[in-house]
């Protein structure tokens, strides 16, 4: 986790960023396959970000999921870790991106990514490679796993919009000089006018 953790922080591209949690996530759960969601304030729902696995590309046809919907939702709803270890006796287990994709899911690990209480997203983990299911210690170390992605897309979120700030700022400041010279430029002629 602490050699992750320094792979995550030293991330400055968002899209990177976001590729780069869902590798490490199979390497540090050692499972099949693994999915992002984040959340969406407007919508109050999850869009599907970005998966990893086996038809992970069948995914993104699924597009976005209810809050309370599937394991991934009912997370999101009430900002619990989730472990699933059968999903055929798992009344929250959403069957539709199973038969959407042809990937068959067995066991889920599931957390809740928060910032200061603020949902950030859902992130997941899908069949361990090599026992039949996840159980409590694969939860508690994906849970503090989650932990350090919230934070490192908060920060990389926070760093976009300050760039985006100053660069708005820059072009403010472009727009007002380009302005003042207009009008110097049209005072002066509108001056030697008179003068004549």
């Amino acid at each position: 986790l602490i050699r992750v953790s320094c792979i995550i922080n030293s991330i400055h591209d968002y899209r990177e960023l976001l590729t780069s949690l869902l590798q490490t996530t199979k390497e540090v759960m050692d499972c099949d396959a693994g999915s992002l969601y984040l959340y969406e304030e407007k919508t109050n729902d999850l869009s599907w970000h970005i998966a990893l696995g086996e038809k992970a590309d069948k995914l993104k046809e699924i597009g976005r999921l209810k809050m309370g919907q599937g394991v991934t939702g009912w997370v999101a709803q009430n900002r619990q870790s989730a472990l699933v270890a059968d999903t055929l006796t798992d009344s929250r287990f959403f069957r539709g991106a199973d038969t959407k994709t042809g990937f068959q899911t067995r066991s889920i690990v599931c957390v809740p990514l928060l910032v200061d209480d603020k949902l950030v997203g859902v992130l997941q983990a899908l069949n361990p490679l090599h026992k039949k299911c996840f159980d409590e210690t694969d939860l508690e170390i994906f849970g503090a796993y989650g932990a350090m992605a919230a934070t490192a897309i908060e920060k990389i979120r926070w760093q976009q919009s300050m760039l985006q700030q100053q660069k708005l700022e820059q072009e403010l400041e472009i727009a007002q000089e380009i302005q003042s010279r207009f009008l110097s430029e049209r005072f002066e002629k509108a001056e030697s006018v008179f003068q004549l």
